[in-house]
């Protein structure tokens, strides 16, 4: 990260004895990279020596998240965070996170937010946050859907009586997007024989409103 050099090289001087170098190099030397500090023996007497050494600072350790594994966060309107996730970084510190998601996070479903630790030094660390959003959210018994069977092994059924979807979203239970539908028949039929064992949440996107359902493999 740094180097300070506090006990200078010393030459001999066959008039003035022991001389210590001088140098215009300021210390700490923080720059990555190669610096060549110059030292100069000067004996007073208008002789001068000289040398050279090089001092690399290489910093090749990545930030590290203060939080190993960041909480999902869950809302039915919208998300603003205002504290960002912080690294501890070995040269830099503490590095307060950037992320390129916008605030607030208002659209429905799941959203992923980045968050980027950057040391200043070449060195990025990086961080996933999932976002769920669902406004208006109601059960989807009241309004007359139909999802069977439930819990399901190969094949879901999907029957409106009032409302028909214009979009139908699949989230695994850590809110990862897994299906989209944007074409919807009445009934329509969802394969998914292909999916693993879990909980996993349907989501339909009416013209009015977002209803949730709990589905079961």
């Amino acid at each position: 990260c740094s180097v300070t050099i506090t006990e200078y090289p010393t030459a001999t001087d066959h008039c003035a004895g022991l001389i210590t170098a001088t140098t215009t190099t300021p210390f700490p030397i923080t720059e990555q990279g190669a610096t060549v500090v110059t030292w100069v023996y000067d004996d007073g007497n208008g002789n001068v020596s000289m040398q050279t050494q090089n001092v690399m600072i290489d910093d090749v350790t990545a930030p590290i998240p203060g939080i190993a594994n960041l909480p999902d966060i869950t809302d039915e309107y919208s998300v603003t965070i205002t504290e960002y996730p912080t690294a501890t970084d070995n040269c830099a510190g503490l590095i307060t996170a950037t992320t390129t998601t916008p605030f607030p996070i208002t659209e429905q479903g799941a959203t992923v937010i980045t968050w980027v630790y950057d040391d200043g030094n070449g060195n990025v660390s990086t961080q996933t946050q999932n976002v769920m959003i669902s406004v208006g959210i109601d059960t989807y018994e009241n309004l007359g859907i139909q999802i069977y069977p439930n819990p399901v092994n190969d094949v879901l059924n999907i029957k409106f009586n009032n409302e028909i979807a214009n979009k139908i979203e699949i989230f695994d239970n850590t809110g990862r997007l897994i299906i989209v539908k944007t074409t919807i028949n009445n009934p329509e039929k969802i394969d998914l024989s292909n999916l693993p064992k879990g909980i996993y949440f349907i989501h339909f996107q009416t013209n009015r409103r977002m209803i949730s359902a709990k589905l079961i493999k």
